[in-house]
């Protein structure tokens, strides 16, 4: 698994390097977008779940279905729609897609190789530095190359892996999958806050290792290294993140007190205080 993250490190950095645009921006978004879901998400959870309904509209009918793109954008209204008006349903579905997202790269990920990967030479020889100033477009398209052919090699892993996997395993997940759904939809407060801290927490997780990996950094490699401790630190955020949005957001726990009543005088005793005065 740490040799499958080195060669990953080792495609990727050169193409961030060679597109920082695609990579600083796409990044920063990301950190900016997590922390807003991570510790504010459950105060627009219809307006987060019409975002989460859009792009699984559009992916489902673009990627899966293969439509076109107007169709793909109509099926993604539409799932919007039904996603911010049947919000608590779609906060459990999204709780359980959750689940078996977390489940799936457990147990498939560690059984996708990439030994194939050549690693990324960044070492300049003398005399080189104007040769690859005139080639740098040509540069920059090999290593986009590489990529693309790394994530290729990476796709065509994917079903040899899942058939690797035990039975027992996948239905240990599946059975995750069916608790977590009765109980999103049992506390439907809780699963939202949940749902928007992991999101939150992975959203900005993604943007720092783009931008790490863009400095040159290895961050994975490092997580590879130690993967309890990162695997606490993820667990932390999460847990903080809930009960963050649960005591402080709108639609959290603490709800709104009771307006005072305007009919004071209306009853008996009232009328006799009305009296006095």
């Amino acid at each position: 698994m740490l040799e499958t993250i080195q060669n990953f490190e080792s495609v990727v950095i050169p193409a961030a390097r060679d597109y920082p645009l695609y990579v600083i921006a796409p990044g920063s978004a990301a950190v900016v977008v997590g922390l807003f879901v991570w510790l504010g998400g459950l105060g627009f959870k219809r307006v987060l779940m019409a975002i989460a309904g859009s792009a699984g509209g559009f992916s489902m009918g673009y990627f899966a279905i293969g439509w076109g793109i107007i169709p793909s954008a109509v099926s993604a209204g539409v799932l919007a729609l039904i996603a911010a008006i049947f919000d608590r349903v779609f906060i459990a579905l999204l709780a359980a897609l959750l689940v078996a997202g977390i489940g799936f790269a457990v147990l498939v990920g560690p059984r996708i190789s990439t030994e194939n990967a050549q690693p990324a030479t960044t070492e300049q020889q003398p005399g080189q530095g104007e040769l690859e100033a005139q080639n740098a477009t040509e540069s920059s398209d090999e290593s986009m190359e590489k990529l693309e052919a790394y994530l290729f090699d990476v796709g065509g892993q994917v079903r040899p892996a899942c058939s690797d996997v035990p039975v027992y395993q996948w239905l240990i997940v599946a059975v995750l999958v069916v608790i977590v759904l009765v109980v999103g939809f049992l506390l439907r407060r809780l699963a939202a806050a949940t749902c928007f801290s992991v999101l939150g927490t992975l959203s900005i997780a993604a943007g720092l290792v783009a931008l790490l990996l863009f400095k040159g950094a290895t961050p994975l490699s490092r997580v590879g290294n130690r993967p309890l401790m990162y695997a606490g630190i993820v667990a932390g955020m999460v847990a903080f993140g809930t009960v963050e949005q649960l005591l402080f957001c709108r639609g959290g726990i603490l709800k709104p007190s009771k307006k005072p009543k305007t009919d004071d005088f209306d009853d008996e005793a009232g009328r006799k205080r009305r009296r006095n005065y």
